[in-house]
């Protein structure tokens, strides 16, 4: 079922990003946190823009001097000079914008007959825009899509291949409360639906959430806020807790080298933790747990008597990766590993008959993507 008060979220959301919107909009100038405060590219965690060259450039210098060009009172070098050392260190590198594909093989749901296999695609593009020297503007878009191809699972065998859709649109802004306060609030509306027939309003819903965080140390910050999503069927509001630890990064903080590689840690409960290893500038080794999951609305295939659904599907996986940042406008990152736990709820899409539910068995699982920054 979906839960209305998340539209509350939306609408606030859009009004706070509206608010923000009201000083002069500069479309032409993204936020770029790849450059510190001192003009140093931080490894790893150079989220756009990425500026590092791992032919032996010194691209410290390149930034202190991209940053020198750009008019001392234009808003994205004054944001750049406050709060780009920040922005750098609170989470590890990301691209803006994210092409993949993912399977799991061989699962099973314990305590039920058969077995199935999932093929997986997605994207994932998120872009900012500068709307003041302390703070932005959050537009994006995702989608996905599951394909599952069932083997004897259901009543008789009966469950046939299904596949589900989920895709939207991200809005969002962050601000700034002080120099070491940052406050991210976004909503993703969208549909989660098997997309077999028309679309009602039972196929949308409004993921969203409200973060903090803090910077308590130059290299550690803590995460605190709320969050709305379908991952726990009987917890769809629950408070989100985390830190970020660039532990061995201090140079840029205190006009060292750049660095080159190292240790960080990010965390988000109850959703993500990873541990990731940076052997260069430009390769991250990653170990981690992620719960990822979504309500579906289903329906049946019949052209007469049509009858609804919901399907509910959550998967707790452990995973080994690499992030491979192979220019500065393109990166390739691959994760395998396995589901540890899970809960699936699946139907046909009939009301009382021919449903599936359980724990998730334990089976392999890979995923690739590549990423693109501008």
């Amino acid at each position: 079922m979906r839960y209305n008060h998340a539209r509350v979220v939306l609408a606030a959301c859009l009004f706070a990003a509206a608010t923000a919107a009201q000083g002069t909009f500069d479309s032409s100038k993204t936020v770029g946190y790849n450059t510190a405060g001192d003009g140093q590219t931080r490894f790893g965690v150079a989220r756009f823009e990425p500026r590092f060259d791992s032919s032996g450039v010194d691209s410290a210098a390149v930034d202190s001097a991209n940053l020198q060009e750009q008019d001392p009172y234009d808003r994205r070098a004054i944001f750049l000079r406050e709060h780009g050392d920040f922005m750098n260190r609170r989470e590890r590198y990301k691209p803006m914008i994210s092409l993949g594909a993912s399977t799991l093989a061989d699962q099973s749901i314990r305590h039920e007959p058969g077995h199935f296999r999932e093929f997986g695609a997605f994207t994932d593009i998120r872009l900012p825009w500068n709307v003041s020297t302390d703070g932005y503007l959050m537009f994006g878009l995702y989608g996905s899509g599951r394909h599952y191809q069932f083997k004897n699972m259901g009543q008789g065998g009966s469950l046939g291949d299904e596949t589900l859709y989920s895709g939207g649109v991200k809005l969002g802004f962050g601000a700034f409360l002080d120099d070491n306060l940052l406050l991210e609030v976004e909503t993703h509306p969208g549909v989660f639906s098997d997309a077999d027939g028309a679309l009602k309003h039972q196929d949308f819903d409004y993921p969203s959430f409200a973060l903090a965080t803090m910077r308590v140390a130059p290299n550690l910050f803590l995460k605190g806020g709320v969050r709305y999503n379908q991952v726990f069927d009987d917890a769809p509001w629950l408070p989100i807790l985390g830190v970020s630890w660039d532990i061995t990064g201090n140079s840029a903080a205190t006009g060292g080298e750049a660095d080159l590689g190292g240790w960080r840690v990010d965390v988000l409960l109850p959703e993500h933790a990873e541990v990731s290893y940076w052997s260069s500038g430009s390769t991250g080794w990653l170990l981690g747990v992620e719960i990822t999951g979504a309500e579906y609305h289903v329906r049946t295939s019949a052209a007469t008597n049509r009858q609804r659904d919901d399907l509910r599907i959550q998967e707790l996986t452990a995973y080994f990766g690499l992030v491979e940042r192979l220019s500065d406008n393109f990166s390739f990152t691959a994760r395998v590993g396995a589901p540890l736990a899970g809960d699936y709820n699946l139907t046909t899409g009939a009301t009382g008959f021919n449903r599936v539910e359980g724990a998730l068995s334990s089976g392999p699982f890979a995923e690739i993507s590549i990423g693109f920054d501008f």
